[in-house]
């Protein structure tokens, strides 16, 4: 599977289309969540326990879910713990 990137710019009237392979693309990907997954987590969890504190817990949980993915029973057990430690 090919993966493209287009650029068009409608001033100049040229289009731009770049491939990269399926491989390439998951490895970039890789890579860029390893060097962050940290300060994305760290981040994630200052923005929940600032809406925990506010006291809007299911606020929370619906961005725990939100980033995450997860259902409703983990993204609440990961809300818990984190409304505990405040």
């Amino acid at each position: 599977m090919k993966i493209a990137r287009v650029e068009i710019d409608y001033q100049e009237a040229t289009l731009k289309i770049q491939f990269f392979n399926q491989a390439d693309v998951d490895i970039a990907f890789k890579r860029l969540t390893e060097e962050n997954a940290a300060d994305v987590k760290r981040e994630l969890d200052n923005r929940l326990i600032d809406i925990i504190r506010r006291g809007d817990f299911i606020q929370a949980i619906k961005e725990y879910r939100a980033a995450t993915g997860l259902g409703l029973k983990e993204s609440k057990e990961y809300c818990d713990k984190l409304r505990e430690s405040v």
